[in-house]
């Protein structure tokens, strides 16, 4: 439950981002085709839902 201090602990807080060089998550790149397969998902269901109905 609680971090031990490694060597190069500068004492900050969690809200200190000076200097925080970290790329975006990979799931940036992919952000697209996620979203193309959830509409595709939903046409699917949606229609499943209507044939069952009719």
């Amino acid at each position: 439950m609680f971090a031990q201090p490694g060597a190069n602990d500068t004492g900050g807080t969690l809200e200190d981002t000076t200097g925080d060089t970290t790329p975006g998550a990979p799931i940036d790149d992919y952000l697209w085709v996620l979203v193309f397969v959830g509409l595709a998902f939903a046409i699917v269901k949606l229609r499943t839902t209507y044939k069952q109905e009719c």
